[in-house]
Order: structure tokens, then sequence, then C-alpha cells
């Protein structure tokens, strides 16, 4: 037979090799992930692509009557169309067809196979149904709470059983990195270990107080939110969004329950009396990217907006992939184009216009106080700004500062060959004195110049010290004077050293070069422009951010055809996808109700989503690996039972994150050893089974922090803005704008100066087309859409990074310094600076190699005193032995980057 129908079965990926309970089947476990990845496409949600009109993503187009027979008969494989379609040798009838280059293996064919034997039990997607409040199993194990249970009852059907405890050491130090992404300080080690049973809970409760802790849980949300400090797209200058960030760090600061954390970033601006910090918050959604380049259709860039709104509530809340809907319907998930285009109709009705922002923020804007910083704090943040800016203009770096340094040397030299003079007027302005020397005007192109009129003419007296005519008049047309008024300024400027030239001299030396060298000119117009910028929030002390309004609250939302701006089809209100409802009639639909509905204690996404992340924070991959899908491309949980335990706890909790994450943090399956067994890395290779703790590469912040902190640099101070800590230079360079006459921000990189340039990773200025370079070579996202999961790789460029980075170079000589003032001994500092790293002492055998690692590097500085200059050259290690010094200083470099170090455990 050759139904179209059957072209049924693009069936099949194989069921996750750790979920599976080979004693009874689970559609959702099982057979679902293979219809969805090989039969969804073609069978599935998506009516346009859909083959012969079978569905498979359904219960009754899958056992639908097709006219005498059906592609499922529950019990009977040998009368379903499906089975024999996938088990035909024929291949102009075999499913999924040839020419797909998707075969099914034969585990998947007796799967399904064995599934309709079965009776083909079928049922909803596992993550559309209710939240259920499972019942813990009994298991006859020592556990602490729920957690155990669920985690002990699987390992108990797998053969295996916990890991030991893991030692105290290694417990608060996965504490500190957890909690607060800082390692803990020696003082913190010895508190601790005085009484570990006793300090453990009290440490979960002192770390989830400090403000630290606060900014860890801030970090993961600015992936989730995309928030950057520029604009993105070609020109992608300057923003000001980090008081929406301040606002983030607050609200975990201040205990805020995540169910009016969503609301208020969704809706905060249309709740009763909204706050300033609740109008704020919408910032979440004017993360989006803007852009004024010329020729921009503005329709198209407000459209562009909203698309990537619904991708990013969709997946921070839901777990959906939405947009893969705005085209067509959803080729894997009950999610029409329909569905798609009321959902974006939540959002289509603010004045936002998706384009402009030239050198700052787009309307709608709200003037704000910081709300982390007092006044005095915010006020310094931007004069030491102002002052970093200050400096690049006198000492511009590169390229730029060798043609500046020789721009000043010729200067000077035609400065030698013909002195100018400085005419001074009289008191009653009619005549003008000088003391210059004589200048041979036939060969000058310059004269004198001053305001005001005198006569036709002018007169100068001029000293003449070669004892030629003492005195004479000269007469000049002042109207062909070429030289500048400054000019006498300048040269007085340009013969002293730099670092006596006071700011207007560097300011008139820095104009002038700027007029001979074009790419000065440009700098300089930017560091103007940001200065000019800074200097108005210091007279006000206050910033902006963008919000959210309902201005546009009229506006009609019309289904696009193939996602284009401008091809309008059917009008639509806004709602909820179907497979999950209506709104309530009595609602008004908008983003209120929206984000109303989603903290509904009986959705089935939200809760699950949010706990599935906070399990990710702890444990490195969540209970649904997918984080970022919880659809039918997504992954199987792997503790479905725990899942939703933690869903309804949470939600009974008041949506307590803290109290969510302290339940995880005493658990026995998060204190276990993360040492693995050959055999158990066979039976559990990525530990989605929680045999042991999950071992796991620090993020890109943790790590530099980290290392900050260890070396004893880091910078605490919370909130504020955004910080320029050292980069290579010319990054920006290549994707800057430099066509436009006037002032673009954000388009050359100008570091920070003193102390900020050692602040938390977290406040890092962020340029989405060229992120922090430390970040990116670390996994960091570029923030041009929402993250929910970062990537993880290993590569030889972190190493070099780790060893050669400016700030890498500077925390190992801080942790030099600090080792070298704990201990006279050269094994007593080795000690002290591997257990700042690690939180633990080194074992005889690890001291032996670094002792002689120490001895290495004696001998080798000890060779050569140049050599030893050279790697010093800028640090302040207080000793006498410079060898010793640079010895040690190794140490510490080779200590930051162990593996331990940069590694929780």
């Amino acid at each position: 037979m050759t139904k179209l129908f059957l072209v049924l079965l693009l069936c099949l990926l194989a069921s996750s090799a750790w979920g599976r309970e080979p004693e009874t089947l689970n559609f959702n476990r099982d057979i679902r992930p293979i219809l969805s990845s090989k039969c969804f496409a073609c069978h599935g949600p998506d009516s346009q692509d859909r083959d012969a009109d079978y569905r498979l993503d359904t219960r009754e187009g899958a056992f639908a009557d097709l006219g005498g027979y059906a592609g499922i008969v529950p019990g009977e494989p040998d009368s379903s169309e499906l089975v024999l379609r996938i088990t035909s040798d024929d291949l102009d009838m075999r499913m999924p067809p040839p020419e797909h280059q998707n075969p099914l293996t034969t585990g998947e064919i007796d799967l399904l196979t064995d599934w309709i034997v079965d009776g083909a039990p079928y049922s909803g997607h596992w993550a559309f149904e209710a939240v259920g409040r499972p019942k813990p199993p009994v298991v006859d194990v020592a556990t602490v709470g729920a957690i155990d249970l669920f985690i002990a009852a699987r390992l108990k059907r797998e053969g295996l059983a916990f890991s030991p405890e893991a030692a105290p050491e290694t417990l608060v130090r996965r504490l500190h990195l957890d909690l607060m992404g800082l390692p803990p300080s020696t003082a913190e080690l010895d508190a601790y270990l005085k009484d570990p049973k006793a300090e453990f809970e009290m440490t979960i409760d002192r770390l989830m107080e400090s403000p630290q802790f606060a900014e860890r849980l801030a970090m993961d949300w600015l992936d989730v939110a995309r928030f950057a400090d520029t604009n993105g797209y070609s020109i992608d200058d300057h923003r000001d969004m980090w008081a929406w960030r301040d606002w983030v760090i607050h609200a975990f600061q201040t205990h805020m329950p995540y169910d009016e954390f969503l609301r208020q970033q969704l809706a905060g601006d249309l709740m009763e009396n909204a706050t300033e910090g609740q109008k704020t918050a919408t910032g979440f959604l004017r993360n989006s990217m803007n852009t004024h380049e010329g020729g921009t259709i503005a329709e198209e860039y407000r459209v562009a907006a909203i698309i990537d709104k619904v991708d990013t509530v969709s997946t921070t809340f839901m777990g959906l992939t939405m947009r893969c809907a705005q085209c067509h319907d959803h080729k894997y998930d009950p999610i029409s184009q329909r569905d798609y285009y009321r959902f974006f109709a939540f959002f289509n009705t603010s004045t936002e216009s998706g384009v402009g922002g030239t050198n700052g923020n787009t309307n709608p804007v709200l003037s704000v106080t910081p709300i982390l910083q007092d006044k005095a704090t915010f006020c310094a943040s931007l004069e030491s700004r102002i002052a970093a800016l200050q400096h690049a203009k006198a000492y511009p770096q590169g390229p730029l500062g060798d043609a500046k340094q020789k721009w000043e040397k010729e200067t000077l030299a035609q400065a030698a060959k013909a002195a100018f003079l400085a005419l001074v007027a009289s008191g009653d302005g009619r005549s003008f004195g000088t003391d210059a020397n004589w200048m041979e005007s036939s060969k000058a192109e310059v004269g004198w110049k001053r305001s005001g009129h005198v006569g036709g003419f002018t007169s100068a007296l001029v000293v003449v010290p070669h004892g030629a005519t003492p005195w004479g008049k000269v007469f000049a047309r002042i109207g062909l004077a070429r030289i500048a008024r400054d000019q006498p300024a300048l040269i007085a400027a340009l013969r002293k050293p730099n670092q006596q030239r006071s700011t207007e001299e560097h300011n008139l030396v820095a104009v002038e070069f700027g007029k001979a060298n074009s790419d000065m000119d440009k700098l300089l117009r930017s560091i103007d422009g940001e200065i000019g910028v800074l200097q108005t929030s210091l007279a006000s002390g206050q910033t902006s951010v963008m919000v959210m309004n309902e201005g546009a609250a009229d506006r009609k939302t019309p289904i696009l055809r193939r996602g284009q701006y401008d091809q309008h089809g059917e009008i639509v209100e806004a709602g909820i996808p179907a497979v999950f409802g209506n709104l309530p009639e009595s609602t008004r639909p908008n983003r209120l109700a929206l984000a109303d509905w989603l903290t509904d204690p009986i959705h089935p996404l939200t809760a699950r989503v949010a706990v599935n992340r906070y399990w990710q924070l702890l444990f490195g991959t969540g209970l649904v690996k997918t984080s970022e899908d919880f659809g039918s491309q997504g992954e199987w949980p792997s503790h479905p039972e725990l899942l939703d335990w933690l869903a309804s706890e949470f939600v009974a909790s008041g949506w307590d994150v803290r109290a969510l994450l302290k339940t995880m943090l005493l658990s026995r399956t998060y204190r276990q050893v993360s040492d693995v067994s050959e055999e158990l890395l066979k039976h559990d290779p990525y530990n989605r089974l929680y045999a042991r703790a999950p071992r796991y590469r620090l993020s890109a912040e943790g790590i530099r922090d980290s290392a900050l902190a260890i070396a004893g640099l880091l910078d605490r101070e919370v909130g504020g803005p955004s910080v320029f800590p050292p980069q290579p230079l010319g990054l920006w360079k290549e994707v800057s704008h430099f066509g436009y006459p006037g002032f673009f921000s954000a388009q050359h990189y100008f570091p920070d100066r003193g102390e900020r340039v050692y602040r938390r990773s977290l406040y890092t200025f962020w340029k989405r087309t060229s992120p922090p370079p430390f970040m990116t070579t670390f996994d960091a996202p570029n923030r041009e859409t929402c993250v929910v999961r970062r990537s993880l790789t290993n590569t030889p460029l972190q190493a070099l990074v780790m060893m050669n980075a400016p700030q890498f170079v500077e925390a190992s000589r801080g942790l030099a310094e600090q080792m070298l003032s704990a201990d006279a001994s050269v094994h007593g500092q080795i000690r002290h600076g591997f257990r700042l790293a690690t939180a633990r002492h080194p074992s005889a055998q690890e001291l032996a190699i670094l002792n002689a690692a120490y001895q290495r590097q004696l001998d080798y500085f000890g060779a050569s005193p140049k050599r030893t200059a050279r790697y010093l050259v800028g640090s302040e290690l207080g000793t006498d032995d410079e060898p010793s010094a640079a010895a040690i200083c190794s140490v510490a470099s080779l200590i930051l980057n162990l593996d331990e170090t940069i590694t929780r455990q």
C-alpha cells in the first residue's frame, strides 16, 4: 500500500539511557522522544507540512481510523501500519524515508513494537500536565530529606549507592563557590573547621544573607535576560541599563519571592500605584537590541524587538521554544502560529520603537536614583570614570600613542626653528609687547594674532639678542596669521614631561594632535561625548533606564505571514497558547494578566522550569538537562517525581528561592564526594543518577573573581555603573563604527584605573559585538539572545589566558605578596598560597612538587638579573631578594592555574 499517510514515520529517537526502567515502558520517557525526533516533522503539530493528514502528536490522531486501517492498533502490532512501515524491506514503503537519512535503530523498532504490544498507552506531554505532589519513596538508606529518598530509590534500582560525604574543606569551599561565586578566606575556613557538622547549616544561612549571594544569583539572570551595556547590531553603541541590573541584585538581596520577581519584570508598570522600582523591573523586557543605522525601517526593528521578548519570556519562564512558531506552526510542540501572535500581542502595546538610541536609551525611559549606592558613592564612581577618560586623552594606547609621541617631537622641533611671539596688549589696547626672539617672517607662514582691533596695523616691540638694532617696528597683516592663539601655550605644554602637565594642558595637546590625526580626532569625539553624558548624570545624581509602558494599547496585532514584519494577516487578540486553555473572561489581556497566569500555582511549567534551573545552579545540570526546552524535543527528566516534588514545595513555600536552595544544600545528595570510580564512570558517565557530587569548571566570572579574591585584590563594592577592566588593545576597533562625523559611544575601549578594575565580573561593561574577551574564552554568551544554559568547553586558549592575561599576572603577584607576608619559610609560603586557592593543605607529594618548581624558578631567575627585573616590572613584592620574589611569583601563578583552583569539586 502506498497511502500517503505513511510518510508517517519519521519516527524515532531512542529514549535516554538514564531514564529507562526496563521492566515498564513509559510513553513520555521511552516513546514520545522517538516520535518527536523522527515523526513530528511530518506528522506533528505543523499543519502546513503534515503528510497524509496523519498526526502522531495527539492521541486522537495516532489512533485515528484511516479508512479501514490504522497507524496504531493497540495490542496488535501486525495490524498496525506503523509497524509494517518501520520494518518494511521495500525502500518505497520504509519509514522514515531513506532520503531523510535518519533511520531507526533495531532498539527503537523493538521499543515501538513492544509499546503497541503492551496496548500503546498514550499520554499528553509530561511538562504540560499539572504538577503533582509525589509522595517520597521509602528506602532503607540513611537520608536527610525527601530529595535523598527520590535519589536513593533510583540508585537502588540501578544497583548503585550514595558516595561518602565530602571532606569538610571541600564542602565549605563548595558552599562558597555555589552561593557566592567566591572561595572562602582562611579565616572562614578556620571557623568552619572548628565544628563542621554544626557550621554547615549556619554557613548556608550566613552566605545567603551576604550581598555576594545576591550577586551570584544575579549573574545567571543576566544571561537569561540578555543584559548588555550596548544596543547591539552594527553600531552597537552605549545604553544605560545598569539600574535594572542593580534592581535584580536588590531583589535577590531582599528575598523577593520568585512569583513577585516574575510579575514585576513582566508588568511592574501596570501594577496599582507602581513604584519607581516596579517600573525599573520592566527593563527585563527592554534588554532587546535596537539600532539607529541609516536606512533602518523602524517597523522592522520594532517587530524584531517584540519577537525577542516572546522568545525570552517563553524560554525563561516556560522552557518553551515558541520562536519556532513565528513563521509557521511549531513542528514539535502544540503551539500554532496563531498562538504565537496572540502571545506577541501582550508586548505589542508599548511605544518602544526598536530604533534610535544614539548614544543612550530609547523611549520609554525613566530617570531613577541608584538603588544600591548612595549619592556620594555613585558620584565618586562617575568621577572615577571621567578621570579614566581624561587619562585616555593624555595617554592614548598602542599605535596612536606612538603617533602622538612622534607628533610632539616634530612640533617641538619646528618650534625650535621658529620661535613664536606672544604679543601682549598694553593697558589701552593700542600696542602690543613681546619678549620673544626675532622670527624671520620670510621663512615662516605664521605671525601673531590677538583678539580685538587696533586700527589697521599693529606695532610690536621686539628684543633682538644679537647686538643689532635694539628695537624697531614691525608691521604685519594680522589677517594672514595662520598660527592658533594657543600655540605658545601648546609649546609650553609640550616642553613639560607628560606627568607634569595639567588637565588643561593635556586637553590642549590632545586637541591639537587631533587636528593632525584623524584617529585621534575620532577618539576625542568619543571621549568628550562620554564625559558629557557622565557629567549630566553627575549633576543630577540620577541615571536612566529603559522601561515598558502601554502607550500604544490600541495597536492591532496581525499574524505575520512567514514572520515578515510587513506581511499582515488575520488580526488576533492577546492570549495564551490554546493548549493551556484561556485567560479568565473577566481579565483584561495585558502583560499583568500574563504575569498572573504564569504565577498561578496550577501552571504546569513555571515552577518546574524555575526549580530545574536552581538545581542546575548547584549540580551543574538540571534534572531536565535541556533547561531551555521542556517541549517534545527536550530531554526527559532524570528524576521526574523529584522535579514535581520540588516544584510543588517551591509553590507551597511562597516561591521562596532561599528555602528551595537550602533544601537542596542540606541533602546528602549535595554533600557527596565528587570522586568517581571506574565502575561508576562506566555506569553513569554524565552523573545523571547522582551517585556522586558533580565536578565542573567554574564559570568565566567565577574564575576571574576567584583569582582576584585569592590574590586579595577583589573590590567588593556592590552595584553601580559598569566598569572597564583591562583587555587587549584593538578588539573594539574591529567592530566599531566610525563613518558618522559626530559622536558614537562605545566605539573605543578606555580601561578604568585604580580599584575599579578589580570589581566583580558581574559589573564588567558588556558590548554585544565584542563581549569581554576573557568571558567569551570561558564560554560566556554574547547576550544578544536569552541563554539559560551555557556551554562548557576546554581549549588551549583558556590556559594561555590564565597564564598571560594582565589581570591574572596581577593576581599571581597579589597571591605572591600574601605568601611572602604569611611565613618566612618557602615551605610555609607555598602551603599558605595552596590553601588560599584550594581550601586545603597540600599533601607531602604536592608540596614536594611545588618546592621543586620554586627551586627551578629560583635558579632560572638567579642566573639573569635582567630577566628577573623584566619579570617583576610593575610589581611591589616586599623583598630585597628579587630572584626569590620572582620564583615565588611563578609558583603563585602555577597555583592559580591548578585544575583544582578553577574547579568546583
